[in-house]
């Protein structure tokens, strides 16, 4: 009956040592799928942030380029206000010139024609 009994005990232990390895194993898979997991999400996080620092990298290069078409419009405006103002002042001198012209054609007709008043009355008064 000791023998039986001692083979139980030895079976009933032989059991306990595998169920408690069977638990440890278990235990290390979950530690080893929790760490796989987490592994996971961090490589995701990760690949989220480049993403975003991509996105913002491509706004930043969209809002320069904008910028810079606007900075080249605006000088394109200047560039022709500048040029309009440049034929408005040539227009205007070319009218001045023009006024000074008539101006000193009218000058030279006047006296003309006062030098042949003169004339053509001198000699009526000397008559």
């Amino acid at each position: 009956m000791e023998k039986g009994n001692e083979k139980k005990k030895k079976k009933k232990k032989k059991k306990k040592k595998k169920k408690k390895k069977k638990k440890k194993k278990k235990k290390k898979k979950k530690k080893k799928k929790k760490k796989k997991k987490k592994k996971k999400k961090e490589e995701e996080e990760e690949e989220e942030e480049e993403e975003e620092e991509e996105e913002e990298e491509e706004e930043e290069e969209e809002e320069e380029e904008e910028e810079e078409e606007e900075e080249e419009e605006e000088e394109e405006e200047e560039e022709e206000e500048e040029e309009e103002e440049e034929e408005e002042e040539e227009e205007e001198e070319e009218e001045e010139e023009e006024e000074e012209e008539e101006e000193e054609e009218e000058d030279k007709l006047n006296r003309l024609s006062r030098q042949k008043g003169a004339v053509q009355t001198r000699p009526a008064r000397m008559l």
